[in-house]
C-alpha cells in the first residue's frame, strides 16, 4: 500500500530512525566497501534487490538554485575548517555535531553515488575537500563485534524491510 501510495520505499526519518538509519548504513556500505562499515556481500545485494530496495536515495528536487547550494556547501566547507582547527581531524561524530556530520554523510554519499539525485560532488568541490584532509572513508568503531553478529543484525534488519514493504505495499 506503501509503495503503491508513494511510488519507493524510501523510508523517511520521521516514519522509522532506526530502519531509516539501517537504509543509509546499507547505501553507505555498498558505496564504500573499503570503509570499515557494513560489509555489503553479493549474497546481500540480491536479497535488497529482490525487494525492490532503493539504492539511491530520493532526495527533495526542490532545494533551490545551484548558486545557493554552492554558498551553503561553502559554508559548510568554512565550518569544516573551524572544526579541524578546534579538534586536529575531520571525523566529526553525530553526538559532536549532527548537522556537520550529516553534511560529511551527504558528501561521501553525493561522491558515490553521482546519479543518486543527491549532493552534487563536482571536481572542484573534491578538490577543495581534499586540501583540508576530508576522510572520504568514515572511521568506524572497530568494537562493532564478531562477522556472525552483524549477520545476523543484518538478517533482522532484513526481516524489518520485508515487514515494512508487506505492511505499506
Amino acid at each position: 500500500q506503501y509503495k503503491q501510495q508513494h511510488g519507493h520505499l524510501n523510508i523517511s526519518r520521521k516514519e522509522d530512525q532506526s530502519l531509516y538509519n539501517f537504509c543509509q548504513n546499507v547505501r553507505t556500505g555498498r558505496n564504500n566497501p573499503d570503509g570499515g562499515g557494513m560489509k555489503i556481500t553479493g549474497e546481500r545485494i540480491k536479497a535488497l534487490d529482490k525487494i525492490g530496495f532503493p539504492w539511491a536515495r530520493k532526495w527533495a528536487s526542490t532545494r533551490g538554485t545551484r548558486t545557493e547550494a554552492n554558498k551553503a556547501f561553502e559554508s559548510r566547507l568554512a565550518d569544516l575548517r573551524q572544526y579541524k582547527q578546534q579538534h586536529g581531524h575531520l571525523n566529526i561524530s553525530r553526538k559532536e555535531d549532527q548537522s556537520l556530520y550529516n553534511f560529511c554523510q551527504n558528501v561521501r554519499t553525493g561522491r558515490n553515488n553521482p546519479d543518486g539525485g543527491g549532493m552534487k560532488i563536482t571536481g572542484e568541490r573534491i578538490k577543495a575537500l581534499d586540501k583540508i584532509g576530508f576522510p572520504w572513508a568514515r572511521k568506524w568503531a572497530s568494537t562493532r563485534g564478531t562477522r556472525t553478529e552483524a549477520n545476523k543484525a543484518f538478517e533482522s534488519r532484513l526481516a524489518d524491510l520485508r515487514q515494512y514493504k508487506q505492511q505499506h505495499g
